[in-house]
């Protein structure tokens, strides 16, 4: 009984809409990100240049996904990086690197790490017909000016 009470709060603290990832999680995923993923998808996610294969964060990334998607369809993609098998990414690459795209799109993170297995990869991408929405995400600050 004792340790089906601790189950339900383990499983309860990772549903908890308070954070998805760790701050730690999204700093070590950046870092993967910028050696791994940027010659495709540009060295500032939020940001992508012309160049860009595909724009992995920023206004036009969640309405680049059907209304069903949910993390969990992100996370897939992102362990199918790089395309055509070579040197395919790890799961704990894959995670690190999903918890930087969440922080780049505006999730919010927490105390609690994401893990693959976690019940917040159901989350939905954006609003759906069926009544789902994306958490209320805090405003993105917009991007220092440089100095010239």
């Amino acid at each position: 009984m004792i340790l089906l009470a601790s189950a339900a709060a383990l499983l309860l603290q990772q549903t908890t809409p308070e954070g998805f990832y760790t701050p730690s999680q999204a700093d070590r995923g950046k870092a993967l990100y910028k050696r791994i993923c940027a010659a495709c998808h540009g060295a500032e996610p939020a940001r992508p240049d012309p160049t860009v294969v595909v724009a992995v964060a920023g206004p036009g990334f969640a309405s680049s996904w059907p209304q069903t998607a949910t993390l969990e369809d992100l996370a897939f993609e992102v362990r199918s990086m790089p395309p055509g098998g070579a040197d395919p990414l790890t799961g704990e690459q894959s995670i690190l690197i999903l918890a930087y795209l969440l922080h780049e799109n505006g999730y919010p993170s927490g105390k609690v790490e994401l893990r693959a297995d976690s019940a917040l990869l159901r989350t939905k991408l954006h609003a759906s017909g069926d009544g789902a929405k994306k958490p209320d995400l805090p405003a993105r600050k917009p991007p220092p000016a440089s100095k010239k």
